[in-house]
C-alpha cells in the first residue's frame, strides 16, 4: 500500500545529488547539509540539497524527475515523485511522494548492495544512516539486532487527522546477507498523540522482526 514518503525520501534527494554531482561530490557546505538531513531528519537541510539538486536539474520538475530516475534505477517503476506544493503541515514536496513499502524495499536493497552510487559514495550514505540521533532511533533503531542498522525514518499528518509513521532501512547493512526493510504505521489515534503511537508501532514491528531472524536464515539479496 503505498504512502507518504514524508522524511524517508531524503535518503534519495541525498543519493540523486551525489549522482548528479558524480566524482565532484558534495562541497563542505552540502556535506554539513547532509549530515543533518539524514542523522538529524533537518528539513532546511534537506531542501538545501534538493535547491542545489534544482540548479543542477533546471528547476522543480526537473529535479523532481532525476530523482524519480534514481528510484527506476533501483526497480521501482512505480513511483512518481510529488511536484506539487505540499498541504499546511508539510515542508517539502518531495516527502508527499507516495511510496509503497515494496517499492522503497527496492531502492534500500540496491543502495546496500552498491547498484546505486560509487562505493565511497555508498558507505557515506549509509554510515549516515548509522548515525541517526537518539529521539529519532525507534523502531529498527530499537531492535537491537546485534548487527549493523541503517534506516530512516518519517512521519506526518494526514487528512485523517493522525500521523503516519515509517521507516525504511538496511539490517545487517553492508553484508552479503542483509535485509531491506521497509514499515508504515497507520495509529488509530488523531492529532499529536498519534505519533508516539506510531513510533511505538514500529519499535515492536522491529521486535518481532528481531526474533524471526534470530531463529530463520535470513536470505542474501
Amino acid at each position: 500500500m503505498a504512502a507518504h514518503g514524508w522524511s524517508t525520501t531524503k535518503v534519495p534527494v541525498l543519493v540523486a545529488l551525489l549522482r548528479a554531482r558524480g566524482t565532484a561530490g558534495l562541497t563542505a557546505e552540502e556535506q554539513r547539509w547532509a549530515v543533518a538531513a539524514i542523522t538529524e531528519s533537518d528539513n532546511q537541510s534537506i531542501l538545501d540539497l534538493f535547491g542545489d539538486l534544482e540548479q543542477l536539474k533546471g528547476g522543480l520538475v526537473g529535479a523532481s524527475n532525476y530523482v524519480q530516475s534514481v528510484l527506476r534505477a533501483s526497480g521501482d517503476s512505480e513511483t512518481v515523485v510529488a511536484t506539487a506544493p505540499p498541504p499546511p503541515g508539510a515542508v517539502t514536496t518531495f516527502g508527499q511522494t507516495e511510496w509503497a513499502p515494496s517499492e522503497a524495499v527496492k531502492f534500500f536493497s540496491e543502495l546496500d548492495r552498491g547498484c546505486l552510487l560509487p562505493a565511497t559514495q555508498r558507505n557515506y550514505v549509509l554510515g549516515l544512516m548509522q548515525n541517526i540521533v537518539p529521539s529519532e532511533s525507534w523502531g529498527l533503531g530499537s531492535g537491537d539486532f546485534g548487527m549493523p542498522v541503517a534506516f530512516k525514518g518519517g512521519w506526518g499528518p494526514e487528512p485523517t487527522g493522525s500521523y503516519l509513521v515509517r521507516q525504511s532501512g538496511i539490517i545487517d547493512v553492508g553484508s552479503s546477507s542483509g535485509i531491506a526493510v521497509s514499515i508504515v504505521a497507520f495509529p488509530s489515534d488523531s492529532g499529536a498523540a498519534s505519533f508516539g503511537t506510531g513510533t511505538e508501532m514500529l519499535t515492536a514491528t522491529a521486535q518481532w522482526l528481531r526474533s524471526e531472524l534470530a531463529f530463520k536464515p535470513r536470505p542474501g539479496h
